[in-house]
């Protein structure tokens, strides 16, 4: 795709789209990118006594001045995949690195990625377009053309682990004293992927457990499934954003890599929680904003016993709420009730209130018009409870 000169316009364009500070920034990690694998440095043993010691600081000094010598060279001959790896293995899979690198590699049409294609690529990772970013997960995916629904899946999934792993250390994800699985990290790639799946399923369909064959993904594809899938979005930005830690101001923390999982307020966690982290992203990222910074224990069977009247005197008048509900065959599913339970005579709720449901497949489904209502019975009503 032409030289690094050629690429000046496209540069000067991306360059555009970055503060000066984040511009700093983008040259500080190319430089250290380009010095992630430096050539290791053996010192020979002087004799001993102060001849000796002289003259190994001298070596020393020599070093030192070929060292930087060399790291001007790299600097300036930009960096290649082994670099790239270095970089990037605390972040991503091997198999995602190379496919990145030679991404960048394909701009400036070297084996070398040089600073200004390194602006270029980071002007599309970080801050592209839907269309743009639709190119970056197609190349993800698969490098040398249409994505099947295999490799779309395998990306979702790789990109979920990094995505956890990297908010492991996070206040949100100490709070909770819970752990994810590759089962339920699946069920959460297939409920992610639905859309893409199977675009002309309506808005009240349970996700399907089988994977289409024979379907094949173009960036177009691409580019209508994450129009409409936020989640995936953020979970792909924050991985991005976390390999290449550029903020707004300098040292400042990045807005980007801030998980979009609520912060537990539990004083004592003397029970086990029916949610995992794949299912608290989940429910999580379908709730409106504003409740999706902290959330506070209500109710447990296992801390506040069985009694339905201590459930219901314990969630009454309480705000918005996620109630989650284990049967005796095990199947996990509840409801976000956007209102404050209360006793009513009738039903009652509003459109922002969803089902939720963890079995064979994972899912949030909006609540149908005329089943929009929830509620608990009050006594002498007639409905059941």
């Amino acid at each position: 795709m032409g030289n690094d000169s050629s690429k000046v316009p496209e540069y000067t364009t991306s360059l555009s789209v970055f503060t000066p500070s984040e511009q700093k920034q983008i040259s500080k990690i190319f430089r250290e990118i380009c010095e992630a694998n430096p050539t290791a440095i053996m010192f020979r043993l002087a004799s001993a006594g102060l001849a000796g010691m002289m003259q190994l600081d001298k070596e020393k000094k020599k070093q030192k001045k070929h060292q930087q010598q060399e790291q001007m060279k790299a600097i300036k001959g930009g960096f290649g995949n082994p670099h790239l790896r270095q970089y990037l293995q605390k972040y991503l899979p091997a198999k995602l690195i190379d496919k990145l690198y030679r991404e960048m590699a394909t701009i400036g049409g070297t084996n070398n990625v040089k600073e200004k294609v390194f602006v270029v690529a980071l002007a599309s990772i970080l801050k592209g377009s839907l269309e743009q970013r639709a190119h970056v997960v197609r190349k993800l995916s698969n490098e040398n053309g249409a994505a099947n629904p295999d490799e779309v899946m395998e990306l979702i999934e790789d990109l979920l682990k990094v995505y956890i792993s990297i908010c492991e250390p996070s206040e949100q994800i100490k709070s909770w004293k819970i752990e994810s699985s590759d089962k339920q990290l699946h069920k959460l790639a297939r409920c992610m992927a639905h859309e893409l799946f199977y675009p002309n399923d309506n808005n009240h369909s349970m996700p399907r457990t089988n994977i289409p064959a024979g379907m094949m993904f173009n960036e177009t594809d691409l580019e209508k499934w994450i129009s409409r899938s936020p989640l995936f979005l953020h979970i792909m930005d924050l991985v991005l954003h976390a390999c290449f830690n550029v903020s707004y101001i300098e040292g400042a923390s990045s807005p980007w890599l801030i998980p979009k999982i609520p912060v537990a307020k539990v004083t004592n966690w003397e029970f086990t929680t029916l949610l995992d982290i794949p299912s608290l992203i989940l429910i999580n990222c379908h709730i409106p904003p504003e409740f999706q910074k902290k959330w506070r224990l209500l109710f447990s069977s296992q801390v506040h016993g069985e009694n339905f009247a201590k459930f219901v005197s314990n969630i009454k008048n309480q705000g918005p709420s996620v109630l989650m509900i284990k049967d005796k065959d095990d199947h996990v599913f509840g409801v976000f009730a956007a209102d404050s339970w209360k006793l009513n005579p009738d039903f009652y709720g509003t459109h922002r209130s969803f089902f939720i449901h963890f079995g064979p497949y994972s899912g949030c489904l909006p609540i149908h018009r005329d089943q929009r209502s929830l509620h608990v019975p009050q006594p002498g009503s007639g409905h059941p409870p």
